[in-house]
């Protein structure tokens, strides 16, 4: 009965371990994902502004 009881708390622990890793790599991807984001919109700002004073 222990031995039970000790192996369905194991799956327990493994399959919350595995739910929290998987939380951790969606977040942290998602973070590179924004950041590429963010470097992509400030180059764009950047040809928008060289646009305006070649123009100039």
């Amino acid at each position: 009965m222990e031995l039970i009881i000790t192996m369905i708390y194991t799956m327990i622990g493994l399959a919350a371990l595995s739910l929290i890793a998987t939380a951790a790599a969606v977040y942290f991807s998602n973070k590179k994902i924004n950041e590429k984001i963010e470097i992509a919109k400030r180059r764009d700002e950047r040809m928008e502004h060289r646009n305006t004073y070649v123009s100039i």
